[in-house]
């Protein structure tokens, strides 16, 4: 559902301040007027500060609230800027400065997506864009481009991203010279997306970061885009960091400004809660996780004690076996010897008593023995016998 030159439903759903109605009366006012609504200050800090005194000279009103578009001296410069370089006419009011590139990318999604509406990302892109997109609830499609358009730089552009079209689509995130590819768009590539953004009514968020880097002066003059430049890269002063959104449409409004800066309150005070119930979430799984493993320690502590214990009475047991054992060997070799002599005993004592009676008759045999030589022969002289 492209929905451009509208933007999106939640800008519509925050309220204006109540003082917009007299923002053109308080215009008229100038320098005179003192702004009591908004808590400015109009006395100097009673303690020092480390200012030099020229700046202060120079700018006796360092201390109070500026244009919320920007200073006013500063957009000038970029209005000036943007029509030498990018061959931008326009007003100044229609720049606004933002705390940096990823607050102007951020409140551009913001203000142009619904939840659960697309944007075709042409990738590779800066990796922190999807997040933007994924935290105003829509949805990201990646459309692999630059490196495709090194590999076929005749790509026919409106045939290859119709593709990737949804009755959802609201806009495309275009960002040339491209990060981290390097790839810069001709007049020709730049010219397709415009036809295509134009035909399909999407708005094109166009990330231009390292626009300085192009030296052929090419453009793409299309009034359907949200233009982010971040001046502190293309300076090279990194530490400054200041970025801005440009349109050539009525899409910048101090009404509208004023809405979006709410828009973004909110979204930093839920990304806050989020991040402090996440911190506790993560906190308590650590403390869970650090007690599990005290836990574990403490059980192999336990049961090396027990292992320990049981090696002692392992050994003791063996001990007591190896004496018991000895003892074994001690009573069997006694008996051993008791039952020997016992044997030896009774055996002397059987022969004994055998030896009577076999005596008596050999005796006896004898004298029959005698008896019967002498019937045969009675002259011969008896025998003598001897039993030993």
């Amino acid at each position: 559902m492209p929905h451009f030159p509208e933007k999106a439903d939640r800008v519509h759903r925050v309220p204006a301040s109540v003082f917009e109605r007299f923002r053109e009366k308080m215009k008229e006012k100038g320098s005179d007027l003192v702004r009591l609504h908004i808590g400015d200050t109009y006395l100097h800090p009673r303690y020092s500060l480390p200012i030099s005194d020229t700046f202060m000279q120079k700018t006796p009103y360092f201390n109070r609230y500026c244009n919320t578009f920007g200073v006013e001296r500063f957009r000038r410069v970029l209005r000036n800027k943007l029509q030498e370089d990018n061959g931008f006419s326009l007003a100044e009011d229609n720049i606004l400065t933002t705390n940096g590139a990823t607050n102007a990318l951020s409140a551009s999604v913001l203000s142009l997506m619904n939840p659960g509406e697309e944007i075709l990302v042409l990738t590779p892109c800066w990796p922190f864009f999807p997040g933007m997109v994924k935290m105003a609830d829509a949805r990201v499609v990646e459309v692999p481009f630059y490196t495709e358009l090194y590999q076929d730089p005749d790509l026919a552009i409106e045939a290859y991203l119709q593709k990737y079209l949804t009755s959802r689509t609201v806009a495309l995130y275009l960002n040339t010279p491209n990060n981290p590819s390097g790839k810069v768009l001709n007049r020709k590539q730049l010219q397709q997306l415009a036809d295509f953004v134009k035909k399909n009514k999407l708005w094109i968020i166009s990330d231009e970061a390292y626009d300085g880097l192009v030296f052929d002066q090419l453009r793409m003059d299309d009034e359907r885009k949200i233009l982010r430049v971040e001046v502190s890269r293309t300076l090279t002063n990194a530490e400054e960091l200041l970025g801005k959104i440009v349109s050539k449409t009525d899409t910048i409004t101090q009404q509208e400004v004023t809405k979006v800066e709410k828009v973004l309150a909110q979204t930093w005070r839920t990304m806050f809660i989020i991040w402090l119930v996440t911190s506790l979430v993560y906190a308590i799984l650590a403390y869970e996780i650090i007690m599990a493993a005290r836990q574990q320690i403490k059980a192999i502590e336990d049961s090396n004690i027990e292992l320990e214990a049981m090696a002692d009475e392992l050994k003791k047991s063996e001990e007591r076996l190896r004496r018991l054992s000895s003892d074994l060997f001690t009573v069997q070799e006694n008996e051993r010897r008791r039952i020997s002599m016992e044997l030896h005993d009774e055996l002397g004592q059987a022969m004994a008593a055998l030896k009577r009676p076999l005596m008596v008759s050999w005796r006896s045999l004898n004298s029959a023995n005698r008896s019967k030589t002498r019937s045969r022969d009675p002259d011969a002289s008896p025998a003598r016998t001897i039993l030993t």
